[in-house]
């Protein structure tokens, strides 16, 4: 890329250490996961300026965006792909909106957990978009503990779809992610005995060429992926966390 803007106010580094641990845990309790993963940057970086600490805070629940493009509206919950996409009549799958979407229309996502159309475990996108996620099903708050955008696929989904969770394939300028969640815990395949570490779900995570005893063996692909082919540009990445990583 030409430029790059990655803004990733919500991160632990230790989720990063996944090959020598179990899985931090299926996400079902997010708000205090994000809230303990806050906790934790404001410690590590105490000897900061104030007011870098003030601003990292104060964007932790993001107001609603302010559009330029379309505006598409997905709900897991009450969509239907075959909604035109309005905030009344929502569609159902993000990547049903990305579909719909001309390059720099904004897609609004409420929350729940998302895995692609008929749940194929990846999601990709051919064109700058902007994704906002962790709304409520009105649309009208967004706050990634109290209703958060998981894309979260499914360890049955590695039977035949072995991609990144989420890819951008061509062009980027342009693109925003703001307020998801990508967890690779439900996908990957851990070690039922083996690397057991107390307050970590799981075994020692197995490596792509390690067949589990059941399941399907872990995807070795990214959370998220840009690939080489893409033209360019600006790309934001705000508000989001990245955990269980393979």
């Amino acid at each position: 890329m030409k430029t790059s803007t990655l803004i990733i106010l919500i991160s632990v580094l230790s989720f990063f250490c996944m090959p020598a641990k179990g899985q931090l845990g299926n996400v079902k309790n997010l708000g205090k996961k994000v809230e303990q993963a806050a906790k934790k940057v404001n410690t590590s970086e105490k000897n900061t300026a104030q007011s870098n600490s003030n601003a990292a805070t104060s964007t932790s629940i993001a107001t609603e965006p302010v559009s330029v493009g379309q505006v598409w509206y997905v709900s897991k919950e009450k969509g239907s792909n075959k909604n035109d996409g309005s905030k009344e009549a929502p569609l159902k799958n993000i990547d049903k909106a990305i579909s719909n979407a001309s390059p720099g229309d904004e897609i609004r996502v409420a929350g729940g957990v998302y895995m692609g159309t008929l749940n194929v475990g990846f999601i990709e996108s051919d064109k700058p978009v902007k994704i906002f996620g962790s709304f409520d099903e009105s649309f009208l708050k967004q706050d990634i503990k109290a209703h958060p955008t998981l894309f979260q696929p499914s360890n049955e989904s590695a039977r035949s779809t072995r991609k990144a969770v989420m890819k951008f394939t061509k062009d980027v300028a342009g693109t925003v992610l703001d307020n998801l969640v990508f967890d690779g815990g439900e996908r990957n395949a851990y070690h039922p005995q083996e690397g057991v570490v107390d307050g970590v779900e799981g075994g020692r995570l197995l490596p792509p060429t390690e067949r589990p005893a059941v399941g399907f063996p872990t995807v070795g692909e990214p959370l998220l992926q840009f690939v080489s082919a893409t033209t360019g540009g600006d790309v934001t990445i705000q508000n989001c966390v990245f955990v269980n990583a393979p």
